[in-house]
């Protein structure tokens, strides 16, 4: 396992670059403190296809559940240990991060656009396996019926 954090390589274009950004919005920075092996990292981001604030937002959580074990102690009024207000801090920026992922991937109102094009369409109505929608254009048309007279 190793750790390693270097500001200038601070991008979302190069493994290293991303590694040291989410190291950076988690704040494991400081190498006399070290709170997520590089590994780890690495791995938030093969989940979350190289997104910076995904791979943050998953790291985040897992410190938050590293701490959420802990017992909070405190030794006679003199040192004092409050894991549960850091697992809680963690937690809370965990939400920050994705709904910040969400933002920068344009999901963050939850919807999505479909069958923009009429190829996309065509490929939805002849894809067997999708749900059929309720409702479709026509549905109600009353087909004409000529009487002779």
């Amino acid at each position: 396992m190793s750790w390693s954090y270097d500001n200038d390589t601070l991008n979302k274009t190069t493994s290293i670059g991303r590694k040291n950004s989410v190291r950076y919005l988690v704040g494991d920075t400081d190498d006399c403190n070290q709170m997520v092996q590089d590994e780890e990292i690495l791995f938030s981001l093969s989940e979350s296809n190289d997104n910076i604030y995904y791979a943050a937002s998953e790291v985040a959580t897992a410190l938050s559940s590293k701490f959420s074990i802990k017992v909070d102690t405190e030794l006679d009024g003199a040192i004092k240990s409050n894991y549960s207000t850091l697992s809680k801090q963690y937690h809370d920026l965990a939400s920050r991060l994705k709904q910040k992922a969400l933002m920068k991937s344009g999901s963050a109102l939850g919807v999505k656009a479909g069958g923009l094009s009429i190829s996309d369409m065509t490929t939805n109505d002849e894809n067997t396996d999708r749900v059929k929608p309720s409702f479709t254009k026509g549905q109600f048309d009353i087909n004409k019926v000529h009487y002779s007279e």
